[in-house]
């Protein structure tokens, strides 16, 4: 064989062990997939659980600070409801001495 003849061969048989075969898995190959995926499931499950967890505790915060906001809320109310009556009867008095 010549030179070039011998390279082309040497190639080919790279090729042809360098190309991965396609063949079906084996069971023990499947069983391990099925692990792995019942694994990544499990581990999606947790991390999905301590989203809602984290999310829970948040949404407490949020409610407290918003009925603090409420609590605020009814205190100017009232004030602005005192203020009212402050402009009512001040406009009553006034009214009975400048005549």
């Amino acid at each position: 064989m010549k030179e070039s003849e011998l390279e082309t061969a040497k190639v080919n048989t790279l090729k042809t062990t360098l190309k991965p075969k396609k063949t079906k898995p084996t069971l023990l190959e499947r069983k391990n997939l099925k692990k792995n995926n019942m694994a990544t499931a499990n581990e999606s499950f947790a991390k999905i659980a301590a989203h809602e967890r984290e999310c829970t505790i948040r949404y407490e915060n949020i409610e407290k600070r918003l009925d603090q906001g409420q609590a605020r809320f009814n205190k100017l109310e009232n004030m602005i409801w005192g203020l009212y009556v402050l402009m009512i009867t001040s406009g009553v008095l006034a009214g009975m001495f400048v005549n």
